[in-house]
């Protein structure tokens, strides 16, 4: 997983995430979120998100996830993954977390959690 350290859904996210795992008899481990700072230049966000995934992608020899949980680092990890000759999903399997309009038109397609903001802003009101 790889979330926005100074962002305020990332807690709510995170969170989720490990409630469904927990659901599932899966166990968390702290250290395969990657946290990116949000506020960095993007050539400087882009080499950061390159090194920590070079790194996480070193640790693991089976095909692995990465569940983005925003628009921006999910589709510069798909942009980084790509760099590395890592091939989405054969080598490593990309899930976003928002409602990508352009997400059936990248190749190959980027599945996404959707949240339907609106409809939930709606509801709460």
């Amino acid at each position: 997983m790889q979330a926005g350290k100074n962002l305020g859904v990332n807690s709510t996210r995170i969170l989720g995430y490990k409630k469904a795992l927990q659901d599932f008899k899966i166990p968390f481990y702290p250290e395969h979120i990657i946290q990116i700072n949000h506020g960095q230049e993007s050539k400087e966000l882009m080499n950061n998100l390159k090194l920590m995934l070079e790194r996480k992608l070193k640790e693991f020899d089976q095909p692995i996830g990465l569940l983005g949980i925003t628009d921006t680092l999910t589709v510069n990890s798909l942009g980084v993954l790509h760099q590395l000759g890592k091939k989405v999903p054969q080598d490593v399997s990309v899930i976003g977390f928002a409602n990508l309009l352009f997400a059936e038109s990248l190749n190959p397609p980027l599945s996404c959690i959707v949240q339907p903001a609106i409809k939930m802003g709606r509801t709460a009101v």
